[in-house]
């Protein structure tokens, strides 16, 4: 899966096969960390992790409703 990331601090976009820090990792399959290629900078994804919390607030935002008329 290639997918466009972006620097945050040069500010260059760049495909996820153009990293070269995860050419000779053993745990590159799994690893968080992107490097970016123009500057070397390395970051951690927090892409996951946004998924997971946006699916719990919308969880939780769809149980407010129900909650609020309840004390009523």
């Amino acid at each position: 899966m290639n997918r466009l990331l972006h620097c945050p601090l040069c500010q260059a976009d760049f495909a996820s096969s153009e990293m070269s820090c995860h050419t000779g990792c053993l745990i590159s399959q799994h690893c968080r960390v992107l490097c970016c290629p123009h500057c070397g900078y390395q970051f951690v994804d927090t892409t996951a992790m946004e998924h997971r919390l946006d699916r719990i607030r919308r969880w939780f935002g769809r149980r407010r409703p129900q909650e609020e008329s309840r004390s009523a």
